[in-house]
Parts: C-alpha cells; structure tokens; sequence
C-alpha cells in the first residue's frame, strides 16, 4: 500500500513537472511575439515621426533632403546636425537586422526595411557617418549592412 502511494506521487510530480514546463514553452512564446511586436511598433513609429516631420516642417524636409544629397554645401553645423541625424536612423536599422537574424522580424517588416535601407545608403550624410560608426558592430552584421544598402566596405 505504502509502496503504492509512493509510485502514485511520483507520477504525479512527473505529470506536474512535465505541465510546468508545457507552461513555461508557451510564455517564452508568447513573451518573444509580444517582443517581436513591440521592437516593430518602435520602428514603425520612429518611421512615422521622421515621415511626418519631413511632410509638415519644411525647414526639416529641406535640411534632411540636402543631408542626403548636398552635404558638401551645407555648414559645419548643419553637416553636424546631419551627421547626427544619420546615426539616429542608421543604428535602430542595425539592430533590426541583427533581430532578423535572430529570427525576431517578420518577412513583411524585413521587406520595409530592406527598402528604407536601400533609401538611406544613397544618403551623403549616411555614407559619412557609416566609418564612424561600423566598427561598433559585429562583422557579419557591417557586411549585412553594407550589401543591403549599396554602401561599398572600401568606402567606410
């Protein structure tokens, strides 16, 4: 009887045992959508705050189309400003295709991304800026960057 008892228990506590870690599986799941999500709102509101500046202060659409394509003609100022402004949508782009490759990006926000990544490597003040700061990220990820948007490695 007491043997039995015993035999009873642990199948239980394997039964629990296996439940809690069915239960653990779903939460990572659920917490990695959820931060998949979340990293996509972030980049798609930072998208949408640099679109809706360009398209209602002219002043800033002007110096950001200028930053891309006249950097030289601009002052030290503005090409500081630009330089700045170049690191401030170059490096979440970087992230996100690290978070690509481990497998946090949908196919739908990597196409997006390959588009605005193909946008900004035409861009003078990125191309400037691109040296300065390549050397933080791993190399797989700078060839990535690179092959993505057109800027060549012996420019950088």
């Amino acid at each position: 009887m007491l043997e039995q008892a015993y035999f009873v228990s642990q199948i239980t506590a394997a039964v629990f045992v296996v439940a809690s870690i069915l239960f653990l599986a779903v939460s990572v799941r659920q917490n990695t959508k959820l931060l998949q999500r979340t990293m996509s709102e972030d980049q798609r509101q930072a998208n949408n705050a640099l679109f809706e500046r360009i398209a209602t202060d002219r002043d800033f659409a002007d110096f950001h189309m200028k930053a891309g394509i006249d950097l030289d003609s601009m002052d030290e100022i503005d090409r500081y400003r630009a330089r700045f402004l170049a690191q401030l949508n170059t490096r979440p782009v970087l992230h996100t295709i690290q978070a690509r490759n481990d497998g946090f990006v949908s196919d739908i926000e990597w196409g997006e991304l390959c588009e605005r990544v193909r946008f900004s490597g035409r861009r003078k003040n990125v191309a400037e800026v691109w040296p300065q700061i390549k050397n933080t990220y791993p190399k797989a990820l700078q060839d990535k960057y690179e092959e993505l948007s057109g800027i060549a490695a012996g420019q950088a």
